[in-house]
């Protein structure tokens, strides 16, 4: 059955990580609507979804999958889209950490080289799953 069946959408894990999920995406559109600099409000967002994800792993310690089906489910579609944002914010974090307090040219510099790294790595990739 894949994961959009009737039987997966209803399940009790998937119910209550759909409640997980717009909760965070509700807190996270708040925390980027304050009026603070992109630093602290990544930091923000990491700490959001590193407790997130810790209440989900102990909840996940407690909880048996009813099928095969309902466990791949969680695993890759509801589980990827908490964690990715996770990703995106630990790098906007990293990011700004780094970010050079100088010039506007200086910051500026800073981030063609970061955009410039990103396009190598992406291109890499590309190259090596050919």
């Amino acid at each position: 059955m894949p994961c959009w069946g009737l039987y997966l959408k209803y399940s009790l894990m998937n119910k209550h990580v759909n409640t997980i999920i717009e909760k965070v995406n509700d807190q996270l559109e708040a925390i980027e609507l304050e009026e603070e600099a992109s630093l602290r409000k990544a930091k923000k967002a990491v700490l959001l979804l590193k407790g997130i994800m810790q209440q989900l792993k102990m909840k996940l310690n407690d909880y048996k999958f009813k099928s095969d089906d309902e466990e791949i489910c969680f695993f890759k579609e509801y589980k990827p889209q908490l964690f990715s944002k996770l990703i995106y914010y630990s790098e906007i974090y990293k990011i700004e950490t780094n970010r050079p307090t100088g010039s506007d040219t200086a910051q500026k510099n800073y981030i063609i080289d970061i955009i410039f790294i990103k396009i190598i790595y992406v291109s890499n990739r590309a190259t090596l799953s050919l």
